[in-house]
């Protein structure tokens, strides 16, 4: 038996491959687009398509790719080479799941620089990112940022103020849909099928209103959640004065606010000062 070495197919070359296989001809110009006309990577990429992938790219068949990688890797001339690619294939696969290189933070070894790579766990929490890693190695489409593209991603302070302005336009659609809590990550974690977003963010004003102290609760209750007249009269109702009512008020703000902050950074348990008990999350 004789080794015998293969170019690159030619398009011809390649359609006349792929008709053999059975490939559809509306399939033919795709895959040789991907392949280059790489035998191999042709070949392989046949397999995909005959267990049901549909690629448009090598980045959509990961099982493709890997196999294409290892050899190779197992064919480099010295190990500074194979090194290299190593280094080279870690970095497009952890791009393709949602990693960036971090900037200024490229380090040195010997005479190269290699990148080091982040991923804002805010965006993308790592229940949804494996479920995207998953459905990458099954061959599916799937690209990890694309569900926390809108996320919002606040500091604490700026996550504060809108739970403030939430709570003010809490019942006035026009004003609450622009908040930016509707695109955060507590919001997104707990949606259900088509229900807005701003409905299950109520939800958790709700629940996080139930672990206040019984007065703080009834406060944010009559003044937020349920109001049906002025704050003066919410005051007078509760008989405190105006006075002693606005502290109240704030310190539940407060206290609610601490409550969805750490449902937000995905804290496992916190003790809620407005109620003197550890509240596990929701």
């Amino acid at each position: 038996m004789r080794v015998v070495a293969l170019d690159n197919l030619s398009p011809e070359e390649g359609r006349l491959y792929l008709a053999a296989q059975r490939v559809p001809p509306e399939w033919q110009r795709r895959l040789l687009a991907i392949s280059h006309g790489h035998p191999l990577t042709l070949s392989m990429l046949v397999d995909a398509v005959r267990r049901g992938a549909e690629p448009r790219t090598l980045a959509e068949v990961p099982d493709v790719v890997r196999a294409l990688l290892t050899e190779a890797i197992d064919v480099a001339p010295r190990p500074q080479h194979r090194t290299a690619l190593e280094v080279c294939a870690h970095g497009r696969t952890l791009a393709d799941l949602g990693f960036q290189p971090a900037p200024g933070a490229d380090y040195r070894v010997g005479d190269g620089w290699f990148p080091v790579f982040e991923h804002d766990w805010r965006r993308t929490d790592v229940t949804e990112w494996l479920c995207f890693v998953r459905a990458r190695q099954a061959g599916a489409s799937a690209d990890p940022a694309e569900p926390g593209h809108s996320c919002a991603v606040l500091s604490e302070d700026e996550f504060a103020r809108a739970v403030r302005d939430a709570l003010r336009d809490l019942h006035t659609p026009e004003r609450i849909r622009d908040n930016p809590l509707l695109r955060s990550r507590m919001v997104r974690r707990r949606a259900r099928g088509d229900r807005p977003p701003a409905d299950t963010f109520r939800d958790l004003l709700a629940t996080g209103t139930e672990e206040l102290r019984a007065d703080l609760g009834e406060l944010v209750d009559r003044t937020f959640l349920h109001p049906a007249t002025t704050q003066e009269r919410v005051a007078q109702g509760l008989h405190l004065s105006f006075n002693t009512y606005r502290r109240h008020r704030d310190q539940a703000v407060a206290h609610l606010t601490e409550w969805l902050w750490a449902r937000e950074v995905g804290q496992q348990a916190m003790r809620l000062r407005g109620s003197g008990s550890v509240a596990p999350p929701r």
